[in-house]
């Protein structure tokens, strides 16, 4: 997936993204998710600036993590010996992945 014109400031974070949605959606997380009462923006939501103050997704902000545990409410992530927590909330601002831009 080509990064569309409103993900082109994000440089090489944008293939990672990709790849962590793509492997969301294949390894089986994605539809665990939704059956936990996750929204698609929850997974894959994004805004145009990375860097801004809007809630990603999880596909935005796993950064690469395949080791995760999905809850209701929050993803866990251990990384080394820090764990990383993914709040489930409303993703303010964020649309989908593929609809950045439009």
């Amino acid at each position: 997936m080509s990064a569309p014109r409103a993900a082109m400031g994000w440089g090489g974070l944008w293939r990672q993204v990709v790849a962590d949605a793509l492997w969301l959606a294949g390894s089986g997380y994605a539809a665990q998710a939704l059956a936990l009462g996750w929204k698609p923006l929850h997974l894959f939501g994004a805004v145009d600036d990375p860097m801004s103050d809007a809630r990603p997704g999880l596909a935005v902000w796993l950064n690469g993590s395949r080791k995760l545990v999905l809850l209701d409410d929050a993803a866990l992530a251990p990384q080394g010996d820090i764990r990383r927590v993914f709040n489930v909330r409303p993703p303010a601002g964020a649309v989908l992945l593929w609809e950045l831009g439009q």
